[in-house]
This record gives C-alpha cells, sequence and structure tokens, in this order.
C-alpha cells in the first residue's frame, strides 16, 4: 500500500470513526497514526481511532466541540451503571436490561425523550436494553486511568442523581 492509500485509510478512519479490520490488513496506518498521536483499537471485526497517551485534547488547549453538562451527566450514569469493577476495562461493561432508558430518565429526573438525545456513546442491545458503546474502547489509557481512579464517584453520581438504582 503506497504512502498516499495509508493516508487515505487514517482520513478515512477520522471521517467515519472505524472500518472493517481486513482495511488495515498489510497496511502501514500504525505508525502512521502513531505519527499523529494516535493509535488503532481492534473491537470484533471493526478497527477504530483512538488517541494516543499524551496526545488527547486538553481542556485548556486549543477550541474544540464541546458537550453540555447534562450530556456529561448521562454518560456519568451511563458509565457508573456499566462500568461495574474499576479493575476491568470500562468496555464492554455491563448492559442495561430493558428499560434502561426509563431508569436512565427516572436517576436523571428527566423525560424520556431528553434522555435519548443523549444517548451517543450507548449501543442498543440485541435484548432491548443498552450497554456502553465501543467508542469507550477507544478512550485513551490516561483517561481510563484516572476514571479508575474516581470509579467511586461515577457510581455514587449513578446511584445519587435521583436516587435511581441498578
Amino acid at each position: 500500500m503506497s504512502v498516499l492509500e495509508t493516508q487515505l485509510l487514517l482520513a478515512r478512519l477520522r471521517a467515519e470513526g472505524s472500518v472493517p479490520a481486513s482495511a488495515v490488513i498489510g497496511t502501514d496506518v500504525v505508525p502512521e497514526a502513531a505519527s499523529v498521536g494516535r493509535r488503532l483499537v481492534r473491537l470484533e471485526d471493526r478497527v477504530y481511532l483512538a488517541w494516543a497517551d499524551g496526545f488527547e485534547p486538553v481542556a485548556d488547549g486549543a477550541p474544540s466541540a464541546t458537550v453540555s453538562d447534562f450530556a456529561a451527566l448521562v454518560l456519568a450514569v451511563l458509565v457508573g451503571l456499566c462500568w461495574r469493577d474499576p479493575a476491568e476495562d470500562p468496555w464492554p461493561g455491563e448492559p442495561l436490561g430493558v428499560g434502561a432508558v426509563d431508569q436512565l430518565a427516572g436517576i436523571l429526573k428527566r423525560d424520556r425523550g431528553v434522555v435519548l438525545r443523549f444517548l451517543g456513546l450507548a449501543e442498543n442491545t440485541a435484548e432491548g436494553g443498552l450497554r456502553l458503546g465501543a467508542q469507550i474502547a477507544a478512550w485513551p489509557p490516561r483517561t481510563v486511568a484516572a476514571l479508575r481512579r474516581q470509579h467511586h464517584v461515577l457510581a455514587a453520581v449513578a446511584h445519587g442523581v435521583g436516587g435511581g438504582a441498578r
């Protein structure tokens, strides 16, 4: 694969978020990604682009997309409910059963429709519940380490915001 084709594959990863794992076989995309502070994460049959430690965006750095406080709270509750053991990796975590959206809405004291709009990092399960989305597996190791240290806070938020339970 030529340098241009490798760069196009990296651009495709940036644009689409993931590619089939077969698309990276025989390429030089790993060192190309590393040269721009990124790494590849393979989950099942897909490859995702993730930040390498030390290259993730910082809050006081250049302007980037931001999320609302409520979106961050939805994510914190979702992670707190699904990531039960901080010794394990956060993804895939434990799935939430049928009624998970209603459970989240109760914890957050918000309408179900409002909560649905903020579930971008969640995936539906085959059983009709929710689980953490694959993007969680692409979180930089330094971010996961920081979240491990604060896991008790995530669990408290998941249980304390609205008094909800798992």
